[in-house]
């Protein structure tokens, strides 16, 4: 559901919701004995141009469903960069460009974890970039060390990566004492 609009998904999610919430009530009615067990009508007493109709508007839903299903989750790659050269390809994993990046910060005290993942949007390759900050971090001080980060991977690699960059609190990372013994 990454690659489709976030109306459209709701819109889906919704309608499916409400089948099956549609669904589980007519299959429960009947157990809880309030209501007269549902009675169809059987196939012959239908008039045959509703149940085409009916035929077809399933085979349709169904077809465009699994349509859906099957184009959803293609956006997510493990390679950051591929470049050809003479000796052969360089390939990035994306999780290589989060260790250079975490290593870079590993002096900023802010910092908890770097997270990463590698996503095909447009055509184009995007890192994107997950840093936990400790409780109280600054985090204009901390978006500058990550953005003078990723500028010296920039620098390394000679090609300017977009990136994304999410920010999230390390809610439970609390600072442990210094235990000495004596």
């Amino acid at each position: 559901m990454t690659r489709s609009n976030r109306v459209v998904n709701r819109i889906i999610l919704f309608v499916v919701g409400l089948t099956a919430l549609a669904g589980g009530a007519v299959l429960l009615l009947p157990l809880l004995g309030r209501a007269a067990p549902l009675r169809l009508p059987a196939p012959d007493t239908l008039a045959p141009a509703t149940l085409a109709i009916v035929s077809v508007a399933t085979a349709i839903v169904v077809v465009l469903s699994v349509a859906w299903i099957v184009t959803r989750g293609r956006g997510r790659t493990s390679q950051l960069l591929v470049v050809p050269g003479e000796a052969g390809v360089l390939t990035l994993d994306s999780r290589v460009a989060a260790d250079l990046v975490a290593d870079a910060l590993a002096h900023n005290a802010d910092v908890v974890s770097v997270g990463s993942a590698g996503f095909r949007m447009r055509g184009r390759t995007v890192l994107s970039l997950r840093v936990v900050a400790r409780r109280a971090a600054d985090l204009s001080s901390l978006v500058a060390a990550v953005s003078e980060a990723i500028g010296a991977l920039d620098a390394i690699l000679d090609t300017r990566l977009p990136v994304l960059l999410q920010v999230v609190p390390g809610v439970r990372v609390i600072r442990a004492r210094e235990n000495r013994a004596r």
